[in-house]
């Protein structure tokens, strides 16, 4: 018997209407999460399929190693030719260490846009905010410069500032500002972009007559933008998404309580430099800082996800002396957080977070190898550097 034949045997027809007109809207709000789900798992067909593609050019093990063990510079940049990175290393001057750095930034910086260009819009702010780091990099070539003239050295030339900036979001008015002579005018000319707040920094500039208040400065406004978008963008909000940007900036703060540790600076002292947020500044290593050591800081860390990395890299520490044993035991640690994220997502945000935290870490890998090799570093003093990507 069917089913409203059924209801008004025992309700009159009115009333039988309703309860399934209310069963059906009670589907219907069922179905809601759904088909959203679908539709936003549509959206990110074509990106992901992308991104699977690209992430086969990833540069192998084998192929690091090549490079690590070759005879010169040149023979590193013959290698990298049948890569991704062989349209930029053209670029590369032997003669001019500083177009390594410029070359392969142009190439990751070009990478980024790309893969903002296929992001879906509703993911797009977290990509752009992340690729502000460009924006951070290229200013800080712009304030060394006007560094140079206000203390009466000799600036760089337009020409070879233009040839420093790199594509990022906001280049074509940080190249407006290339021939500014005083940071009081640089500020003037950021008013009302994502570096307003700089001139907070600039008194402190003053005072200390450090640039590295400057400089630092516009990479915590970076991170803690990305942060801010983490927390406030809804899909942003997935765990893992959370836990690379987390994991991500904290490892930068630990490398400078690290190093701040091992050059005897007390916390008030290193605090201006340290991103700001509960998140990514352990409340016990603060806490603590001044009266811990080295061992200390990581024992302070225990329950978190840099603790472990940092422990098994403590006995290589106290045996070279060297804190960039840490740096690359974090360092592996963010990668390996990339890798894991975009495994654990198909048609979503996490496979595009994944594969540019592993380009990120391989370009650095590439930078690392010619600029050894340039200065003729040998390989057992190289690999050490390298941070492993595949």
């Amino acid at each position: 018997m069917a089913l409203s034949g059924f209801l008004s045997s025992i309700i009159d027809g009115n009333t039988a209407l309703i309860i399934i007109a209310a069963v059906v809207v009670a589907g219907l709000l069922l179905l809601i999460p759904v088909i959203k789900r679908l539709k936003d798992m549509i959206s990110y067909i074509y990106p992901s399929s992308r991104i699977r593609v690209k992430e086969a050019n990833l540069i192998r093990k084998d192929l690091f190693d090549e490079m690590i063990t070759s005879s010169s510079p040149a023979e590193v940049l013959s290698i990298l030719g049948n890569t991704d990175y062989s349209e930029y290393i053209q670029n590369i001057s032997l003669d001019d260490p500083k177009s390594i750095e410029i070359s392969i930034d142009s190439y990751l910086s070009d990478l980024f846009h790309e893969i903002a260009g296929i992001t879906p819009k509703k993911d797009l702010d977290l990509i752009r905010s992340w690729m502000s780091e460009w924006d951070a990099r290229n200013l800080k070539y712009v304030i060394r410069n006007i560094h140079l003239l206000e203390t009466g050295k000799k600036g760089t030339n337009i020409d070879e500032l233009t040839k420093i900036i790199v594509r990022s979001p906001l280049d074509e008015k940080i190249k407006e500002t290339l021939d500014i002579q005083t940071i009081d005018e640089l500020m003037m000319h950021l008013e009302g972009t994502y570096f307003d707040d700089l001139k907070e920094s600039v008194s402190q500039y003053r005072e200390k007559k450090n640039l590295a208040f400057l400089e630092n400065s516009v990479y915590k406004f970076i991170y803690e933008k990305i942060l801010n978008i983490v927390k406030s963008t809804k899909n942003a909000k997935k765990p893992e998404v959370k836990r690379y940007f987390t994991v991500m900036i904290g490892a930068k703060n630990i490398k400078l309580l690290l190093r701040a540790k091992k050059d005897g600076i007390d916390y008030p002292t290193i605090e201006p430099f340290l991103i700001k947020g509960k998140e990514v500044l352990p409340e016990d290593v603060v806490r603590n800082f001044n009266e811990i050591d080295i061992d200390g800081i990581i024992s302070e860390l225990e329950g978190t996800e840099f603790y472990r990395p940092l422990e098994e890299a403590l006995p290589a520490y106290k045996s070279v002396k060297s804190l960039s044993v840490f740096d690359n035991a974090l360092d592996n640690l963010v990668v390996k957080i990339g890798k894991d994220i975009s495994a654990s997502g198909v048609f979503d945000l996490c496979p595009i977070i994944g594969f540019l935290a592993v380009k990120t870490a391989e370009a650095e890998n590439v930078k690392k190898i010619i600029s050894a090799k340039y200065f003729d570093l040998p390989s057992d003093r190289i690999r050490p550097l390298i941070v492993t990507t595949s």
